[in-house]
């Protein structure tokens, strides 16, 4: 009975894995069709610019010195 209750809820687990990925699978396609959040114009435009300074500051260097 024991060998018979582990091939029961381990066949329960598999389907509720598989449905879960069906649904995220599902969900991708569906979000697919939407546009970008963040639109390479604005990425180009906006956050491009600012990235040097700002990895400049992270690594405690001035904005615009040279890397050795």
């Amino acid at each position: 009975m024991n060998k018979r209750k582990f091939i029961i809820s381990t066949g329960a687990f598999l389907m509720l894995v598989m449905l879960a990925t069906g649904y995220a699978a599902a969900d991708a396609v569906y979000h697919a069709q939407e546009p970008p959040r963040i639109t390479e114009e604005y990425r180009m435009k906006v956050l491009m610019p600012k990235t040097p300074e700002t990895v400049a500051t992270g690594a405690g260097q001035q904005p615009g010195a040279e890397t050795p």
